[in-house]
């Protein structure tokens, strides 16, 4: 090995760093085994045990790709009148010849998600040496920041667009700075046309246009630049989106989604769950916002000479971030598991965070040591600073590498519907029975039944409506055979459901419920309610319907039913519970 060396005055010498080309072109090769493969496997192995994780809300998403592919159109129940319960219309667009093809849409969404990670760490490692001058391992540490976000590699398992939205979202916003920074018509296109695309898996991405629009126009007017460009970039976004927007009032009749009407139409700025939202975002990515505002600090105090790139990307994405924020604060972001609602922004807070961890880190990566003494301990430093409970845990994780029972208790609400699911799925004429409850994924999407979602995200009159006299008038008149209603013994019906009918207990005295017979009951574990089955007594699949569920679906039932409903008290009694 050649060492260079120095001398001093008194002519001693002392090593300085190696630069033999072998162990300089070592330093990545050492990086990945210090720092990939602990991630990689980590992030795997959590993959892999998380396998059964259900989320109800992603199979809504499938049940329109579904219909889509089987030649009903975008419509929640074949034969019926279109409406929209999604958000995500690229996504179901995707869908729909992957079911046509047999395909299982679940495992190709899963897969698209992690594809879509790999592509944003790919992003992130790109912009760190290009734009911020970081050597290959600095940037491979950066990039490997979106794999230690603990809730990464359970929102690919989940089956909905946030992780492959993240991504759209984190490009959408590059060529956006991009097209401020270069001022030039491709540029413009392609952020309008990415942009676009991005609203078309999530809606909110809009909220991205105001900001570049703005920003580019106080530079047109600080460079004297052409305003031909935005020209031209806006009239090709309202050329993409009047198409779709047009079509989408013809189909639907109205502009605005159903969950529009559940989730953001309040007259409240802040939304309790909203705000929920917002403060676990900001809890659990502390140290990354830390970051982000050390390198506005950096870019606009201490360097403030620093290339126009750089300073347009902290500034627009730390407003960005705040917009975003304050939209969802006035969202109801219930189901909001493992904050899905905001985890599109951690791509763009990585990239934020960049020019600290890029001056941090290169400052450790050059100290006058030998490189294969000084990476360990910065590789060592990284995954204690940044490592999830994944890393420290990685041997206990990697020994269990098989799917646990932790996402499948056979209780739980979303896992015991997706048995429901599976077995109601077999009733002869289940595609002719027509059944309302609040949980419209697993159950519509397996059955295919004609199906009312008493929340309304399904639903354009119940999205709509809030007198609750019309809204029950409107559950009867629809006239289910099936009813799967919350209640639970000792709890009486649930209170604090979603949407205007949420409340159950308000209308549980209702008289027409005498029209409904008590067949049996799904226990859940660890929730607030049990599901409670009642078929109408005038249906024309009453016997056959309340058979099969005794004999196959329900876990027993209740003699006597052991809540009120309709004019039917239970006056004290104590029931007695027989097991299926």
């Amino acid at each position: 090995m050649i060492m260079e060396t120095q001398t001093g005055p008194d002519s001693r010498q002392t090593p300085a760093i190696p630069t033999d080309p072998k162990i300089v072109r070592q330093y990545p090769s050492l990086s990945l085994l210090i720092l990939g493969i602990p991630i990689l496997l980590a992030f795997v192995s959590i993959a892999i045990q998380n396998w059964n994780v259900v989320f109800d809300d992603a199979f809504i998403s499938y049940r329109y790709a579904q219909n889509l592919a089987m030649g009903h159109g975008i419509t929640w129940n074949p034969g019926y009148p279109p409406t929209e319960g999604y958000t995500n219309f690229l996504l179901v667009l995707i869908l729909a010849p992957v079911i046509w093809a047999g395909l299982d849409p679940l495992l190709f969404t899963r897969v698209l998600s992690f594809i879509c990670v790999i592509a944003i760490s790919g992003v992130l490692f790109t912009v760190a040496r290009r734009q911020y001058s970081c050597s290959a391992t600095v940037a491979g540490m950066i990039a490997a920041l979106i794999f230690l976000v603990p809730a990464t590699e359970t929102l690919c398992l989940v089956g909905l667009e946030t992780v492959i939205y993240a991504f759209f979202l984190l490009i959408t916003f590059i060529a956006g700075v991009t097209f401020i920074d270069r001022k030039q018509l491709g540029h413009s296109i392609l952020f309008s046309c990415l942009l676009f695309l991005t609203m078309l898996l999530r809606p909110e991405a809009a909220l991205l246009y105001p900001i570049i629009s703005i920003a580019f126009l106080v530079s047109v007017v600080r460079t004297k630049a052409t305003l031909k460009p935005l020209v031209t970039g806006f009239l090709t976004l309202s050329i993409l989106g009047g198409i779709y927007l047009t079509w989408k009032y013809l189909h639907f009749g109205q502009l605005l989604p159903n969950p529009y009407y559940l989730k953001a139409s309040g007259r409240a700025f802040i939304s309790p769950a909203g705000i929920y939202s917002v403060k676990s975002f900001i809890g659990d990515y502390a140290l990354l916002l830390t970051l982000v505002l050390s390198s506005i600090i950096l870019y606009f105090f201490l360097q403030p000479t620093e290339k126009p790139w750089n300073k347009i990307v902290a500034l627009l994405g730390v407003v960005f971030v705040v917009v975003y924020c304050l939209f969802f604060a006035h969202v109801d972001t219930l189901m909001d598991i493992f904050g899905r609602f905001l985890y599109p922004l951690v791509p763009l807070v990585i990239l934020l965070a960049t020019p600290t961890l890029a001056k941090a880190l290169g400052f450790l990566e050059s100290v006058s040591a030998p490189k294969i003494l000084v990476l360990p301990g910065i590789m060592v430093a990284f995954l204690l600073a940044f490592g999830s409970s994944n890393i420290t845990r990685i041997y206990s994780h990697i020994k269990n590498m098989a799917p646990n029972d932790l996402m499948q208790i056979r209780g739980s609400p979303m896992q015991k519907e997706y048995r429901i699911a599976k077995v109601l799925a077999r009733f002869p004429q289940i595609k002719e029975v027509r059944i309302a409850f609040a949980d419209s994924g697993v159950i519509p999407y397996f059955t295919g039944a004609i199906w009312l979602d008493v929340v309304g995200l399904n639903d354009e009159f119940i999205a709509k409506t809030r007198n609750k006299d019309q809204l029950v008038n409107y559950f009867f008149i629809w006239s289910p055979d099936l009813v799967i209603h919350p209640g639970k013994l000792g709890l009486s019906w649930l209170q604090v459901g979603h949407g205007p009918l949420g409340d159950y207990l308000s209308w549980s005295s209702d008289r027409r419920w005498d029209e409904y017979e008590y067949v049996g009951t799904s226990i859940m574990d660890n929730s607030p309610y049990d599901l409670q089955y009642f078929v109408k007594k005038s249906s024309r699949f009453r016997d056959s319907l309340a058979g099969f569920l005794k004999t196959n679906v329900v876990d027993g039932w209740y003699e006597p039913f052991p809540l009120p409903i309709g004019t039917y008290h239970p006056r004290g009694i104590q029931p007695t519970w027989w097991l299926r």
